[in-house]
Formats: C-alpha cells, sequence, structure tokens
C-alpha cells in the first residue's frame, strides 16, 4: 500500500477501487482525452477493472496515482503521482485535475508536494515530465517545478509527439 501523504493544503492517498466512479469521470473528461489520451473505460465498473488490474498491481516502490483531495473542500480534485516507464529511465510525474479546478494552482500544488514527498523521502534526485506540445498549462507547471525541456520524442507504439522535461 502506497502512503498518504499530505500537508496543510492537501491529501494524496493512493487510488482504489472505491475511487472508481470519481475516477471515470476524470479519465472521461475532455481535458483528459485531448491531453493523455483515451483510456477506454466507458462505464464505472470499467474503470474499477483499471484499477484493479492494472493500477493497483502497478502500484510499486511508491509510484503510482494518488487522488488529490484540498483539505478545505475534502472532495476528489484530480489526481497525481510518479510514474516509472521503461523507456524514459527517469520517474515522471503526472497530474490532471477535473475541469472545474482548472487554472486555480491545485495541480501545481499537489505536485510540488509529491515532488518535495519524494526527493525527502523516497531518495528520488532527477524528476522528469512528459507532455504534448499543445499543453500549455501543463508545460508551465513542469517549469514551475523546476524542470526542463530536454527533448521532443514519440511515445513507444504510438505517433504521438511529446516533449520530456527534467530536473
Amino acid at each position: 500500500m502506497l502512503p498518504i501523504i499530505e500537508n496543510d493544503h492537501y491529501y494524496l492517498k493512493a487510488v482504489q477501487e472505491s475511487d472508481a466512479a470519481f475516477l471515470h469521470r476524470l479519465l472521461n473528461s475532455e481535458d483528459w482525452i485531448r491531453n493523455i489520451g483515451d483510456r477506454k473505460v466507458p462505464t464505472v465498473e470499467a474503470t474499477r477493472k483499471l484499477i484493479r488490474e492494472k493500477l493497483i498491481p502497478g502500484m510499486s516502490n511508491n509510484y503510482g496515482p494518488y487522488v488529490i483531495r484540498r483539505k478545505l473542500y475534502n472532495k476528489e480534485m484530480g489526481t497525481v503521482g510518479l510514474m516509472y516507464r521503461d523507456y524514459t529511465n527517469t520517474p515522471d510525474i503526472g497530474y490532471a485535475l477535473l475541469p472545474e479546478y482548472f487554472g486555480q494552482g491545485y495541480a501545481f500544488g499537489a505536485a510540488q508536494l509529491i515532488v518535495q514527498h519524494a526527493r525527502n523521502n523516497w531518495e528520488i534526485k532527477q524528476i522528469g515530465g512528459m507532455v504534448i506540445p499543445e499543453n500549455i498549462p501543463s508545460i508551465k507547471i513542469l517549469e514551475k517545478l523546476g524542470l526542463r525541456y530536454k527533448h521532443a520524442f514519440k511515445e513507444p507504439g504510438t505517433n504521438v509527439q511529446l516533449w520530456w522535461f527534467e530536473s
């Protein structure tokens, strides 16, 4: 089980099957599909299966998605986490919010919390991030986290052009 991570503003907990309805809404949001990709989960049950069969088994060494809750609201706002992909050799940060929380600093706040926690508690020194070039708000968050553009690449198995940032 991944740890709970919190500060005065945010509470991050690992995604669980009980988060299926919330995650279904997030994964099927227009912005998720445009900026991250269609996960093809048309129902809450399909999302629950994705959590059970792919997300939970992939959660190891503190990698994986965490649900973001702002303590003030105690509502699910989005997800944040570090992922490890064989083709990057560096943990990369991912984050996404429901549309009603855009532009208010929540993605940066949650991303900053997990990055600080990773550096202070998991001995992770280098962190990367990948983004489609059109996703300017996400690029600004990566840069604010101290990551800098390194190169463009195509995600393996796709024709998706991505930009790689690294601390």
